[in-house]
């Protein structure tokens, strides 16, 4: 009798562990995709910079 009582402790034990990790991986994924996720903002334009041509080199005279 007492080995049938700890071997049924065991598998209640050992089913509470289960269906609560279950039930924590089921709660987490539910609570992560229960809202849309934001569109990322838009990127901004890159930076384009231009050279100026060098000034003409002034003529000593």
């Amino acid at each position: 009798m007492h080995k049938g009582f700890a071997d049924m402790i065991k598998w209640v034990v050992g089913t509470a562990i289960v269906l609560g990790g279950s039930g924590i991986t089921v709660i987490t994924f539910v609570l992560n995709n229960a809202t849309p996720k934001a569109a990322p903002p838009a990127p901004l334009p890159p930076v384009v910079i231009y050279t100026q041509p060098a000034p003409p080199a002034q003529s000593k005279m």
